[in-house]
């Protein structure tokens, strides 16, 4: 059996392992938060998305073209940050 540490560099035999005193680290150790990545994924879009708006000045046809995503997902996306106080 091999384990591996959480950072991915370290690559231990379980046999030496146990001699060697190196515990394996929970499955869990290495994660983030879950609640924290989708947020700060969130207001990195939200801000990516209202800053494309901006340069092309206001214009939502250009926005969805420099940003690759349909009219639809922009409006759903725009009604979302309003929802949300952002606009």
């Amino acid at each position: 059996h091999l384990l591996l540490g959480s950072s991915g560099a370290t690559v231990v035999r379980a046999e030496s392992a146990a001699a060697s005193g190196v515990a394996p680290e929970p499955a869990h150790a290495a994660a983030p938060a879950a609640h924290a990545v989708p947020a700060a994924m969130k207001d990195l879009e939200r801000v990516h998305i209202l800053e494309t708006l901006a340069k092309v000045g206001g214009s939502r046809k250009k926005a969805v073209e420099a940003l690759g995503i349909s009219e639809r997902t922009l409006r759903y996306k725009l009604k979302q940050y309003k929802d949300e106080g952002y606009l």
